[in-house]
């Protein structure tokens, strides 16, 4: 697998050959939807990877959801004619935003990022030089891999691109698979075909992709890393909600799923919080026990987890301690 250095260390010669890379006659409007709700210290890196990009023709879309900091002032003060500030005198939920940013973009193709996210400088160039290679862009769903920044670690994700045949919830479900909002790029028209559910306070992405499916798109991987998923942990994110809205979304969803895909789905949203939160680690350890049944997730992992699922939090810490190396000096 590619490292981040790695990839770091050859970037720019990289950028210096793409720039020749797009091949359409005339480049389209790419509008650049950023959604984005009391971000004022996080979105200011978010526009500027925008306006860094070495694919010139975009718009940048701002959509507010009723931030109460002073996120309006810090978007104001970058100052370029590019941007357009939409605010949203109620919250409505990251799908609302996107939704509103979406009926306002006048680009032919539309691209998502999240606002604590930011792109690497080709990510436009590359996605919409893949297009044009396409019999029919307007059909296509472009996204790549990045990085996902936990804070104290890096890692490249996808590993591989989406099969042909497989379906899109065996791959987002599984453990090497993955498609973020903020890799995204489509026609406007096919995503105004699949706007963001309202209301829903998880999982409105994979919603998407599943109804996209439906749609019978086809699926246009990238394999570099693009964009930079800044997955942090920090007070509020949706990622530190219970499991239950997750059951619900499964429920509503599982005529869309195959086995496979549920069992990743209940390893990825329900096993991993149970065992997080060391509530009924017997429940989490069968769950894992499935999804390694069904192949959502590989047998070395599944084992960890299952460690992790069967031994409480204290005796997993001592163990850890134990079998650290010793940095004492050899005498």
């Amino acid at each position: 697998m590619m490292t981040w250095s790695k990839y770091m260390r050859g970037y720019s010669e990289r950028v210096r050959a793409n720039q020749a890379v797009n091949t359409l006659d005339k480049e389209p409007l790419v509008s650049v939807i950023i959604p984005t709700f009391n971000r004022a210290a996080l979105i200011r890196r978010a526009i500027e990877s925008v306006l860094r990009q070495t694919y010139a023709t975009f718009e940048i879309l701002v959509a507010d959801d009723a931030s109460t900091d002073n996120t309006s002032s810090v978007v104001s003060a970058v100052g370029d004619s590019r941007i357009r500030y939409l605010k949203s005198e109620i919250n409505a939920g990251a799908s609302a935003a996107r939704n509103r940013g979406l009926a306002a973009a006048k680009g032919e193709f539309v691209a998502f990022l999240d606002s604590d996210d930011v792109w690497m400088p080709d990510k436009l160039e590359l996605q919409m030089a893949a297009m044009a290679q396409c019999s029919d862009p307007a059909a296509v769903v472009c996204y790549t891999q990045l990085v996902v920044d936990s804070g104290s670690a890096q890692t490249l994700m996808p590993t591989r691109a989406k099969r042909r045949t497989e379906p899109v919830g065996d791959y987002v479900l599984g453990h090497e698979g993955l498609i973020h909002t903020s890799s995204l790029l489509l026609s406007r028209q096919l995503a105004e075909t699949t706007p963001f559910p309202v209301g829903q306070k998880k999982h409105e992405d994979w919603d998407v992709f599943l109804r996209l499916e439906e749609r019978k798109v086809g699926w246009l991987f990238i394999d570099r890393p693009l964009a930079v998923w800044h997955n942090e942990p920090r007070p509020g994110r949706l990622t530190n909600l219970s499991y239950h809205p997750s059951l619900k979304w499964l429920k509503e969803h599982e005529s869309m799923l195959s086995a496979r895909a549920r069992s990743g789905f209940m390893l990825k949203e329900v096993a991993t919080p149970l065992i997080r939160s060391e509530q009924r680690r017997a429940y989490a350890f069968w769950l894992i026990l499935a999804a390694v049944m069904y192949g959502a997730v590989g047998p070395a992992d599944g084992l960890r987890a299952m460690a992790r699922a069967a031994l409480p939090k204290s005796v997993r810490l001592k163990a850890k301690k134990l079998l650290k190396p010793s940095t004492a000096p050899r005498r």
